[in-house]
């Protein structure tokens, strides 16, 4: 179970996959309890992601 983190991702078709990469500590949103899911990524927000899933160190 990954639970709810964010309040603004609640009835996205994503909101299982958004959790489920906020449990792994691949995203922690752009804030406490927001994800802003229409917000563009950065590059260095991509590039930070990327480490994190393939645990590059």
């Amino acid at each position: 179970s990954t639970g709810n983190s964010f309040t603004d991702d609640d009835d996205s078709e994503f909101q299982a996959a958004i959790e489920s990469l906020a449990a792994s500590e691949v995203t922690s949103g752009c804030s406490q309890d927001r994800f802003c899911p229409s917000r563009p990524v950065t590059r260095g927000e991509m590039a930070a992601f990327l480490v994190r899933v393939l645990a590059v160190t």
